[in-house]
């Protein structure tokens, strides 16, 4: 199988346009149905709350 794509645009040539990159990801528990609405996924590695710069700026300072 070619993986080049055969663009049309001479700047493009026979170059690939992406290469995915998917780290596996280990299965290791789910969070019940209302944590999960409440945090939007189902899954604990997944889950990464959102921390403003302001908030990071605070906390050096509390410590």
């Amino acid at each position: 199988m070619n993986n080049t794509y055969p663009a049309s645009n001479k700047m493009m040539g026979k170059w690939q346009l992406a290469r995915p990159y998917i780290i596996n990801q280990p299965f290791t528990s789910i969070y019940p149905l209302a944590e999960a609405l409440k945090r939007g996924t189902a899954f604990p590695e997944l889950y990464k709350p959102y921390v403003s710069a302001e908030k990071k700026e605070d906390s050096k300072w509390k410590k």
